[in-house]
């Protein structure tokens, strides 16, 4: 198992300070160049579907989220490429004490996907992980395997969500959105503070328009629903 850090290289600070927590890292770790807005590869365009975007969000992808979402595609061809399950973070992420331990402890669980923060409560499975009852991924840090990131890419027709929507997704890629009870990383911001600022600008446009704000409310209703059947279904698996 080996550690990514997807970070712009240009990001000096966030390196630093990546670099400082992982120096006495147990575990092989690396930087991972984060895809600029202005030199995606060929093939995000190719898959992109803006029209589709704005139907299911009311907006498209900002130029920020298009970058990290190339990002994490190409983090989980690695893991296939390596067959290698690797521990994928972002560079805005801050390291708990028991980070290293807990790996110790997920590197021999046998889960596809585990998060390593916690953004809802969830279903306990065993005494670390439990099954999120709420559709929010985050992709700030977590821990995948070369199947787990097989699912995820195999899977990958048509971009038309940011990267933590679609992981998320779980009904359309079967990768079950399992969670550490306790996290052992922390969020100080979002991934390129260009994202959350060009994305509130977005979001308020949508919001003042009745009927793209009505037609949002019933597509997360449809998702929040596809998510509860997905997850009761694999809970069954556990017994739980």
């Amino acid at each position: 198992m080996k550690i990514v850090v997807i970070s712009r290289k240009s990001d000096c600070s966030r390196r630093k300070k990546m670099s400082s927590m992982l120096e006495l890292s147990p575990y092989e770790w690396s930087f991972f160049d984060a895809c600029e807005p202005n030199t995606l590869p060929i093939w995000f365009e190719e898959v992109y579907d803006e029209n589709k975007c704005r139907k299911y969000r009311s907006y498209p992808l900002v130029p920020g989220e298009k970058g990290c979402f190339a990002s994490h595609v190409k983090v989980w061809e690695m893991a296939m490429s390596m067959d290698e399950s690797l521990v994928v973070l972002e560079d805005d992420c801050t390291l708990t004490e028991h980070f290293f331990s807990k790996l110790d402890e997920i590197k021999n669980e046998n889960y596809e996907y585990i998060k390593l923060e916690r953004r809802s409560n969830g279903v306990s499975i065993d005494s670390n992980l439990m099954m999120a009852d709420r559709n929010r991924s985050g992709t700030v840090g977590y821990y995948i395997n070369p199947i787990g990131a097989f699912k995820l890419l195999s899977n990958l027709n048509t971009i038309y969500t940011p990267i933590d929507h679609y992981i998320g997704m779980c009904w359309k890629h079967s990768v079950a959105p399992i969670s550490l009870k306790s996290p052992i990383i922390t969020h100080e911001g979002d991934f390129g503070t260009s994202i959350q600022n060009s994305r509130k600008e977005s979001e308020t446009e949508a919001s003042n328009n009745k009927i793209l704000r009505f037609r949002r409310k019933v597509i997360r209703y449809i998702d929040n629903y596809k998510y509860k059947k997905f997850t009761d279904k694999v809970m069954k698996k556990y017994n739980v």
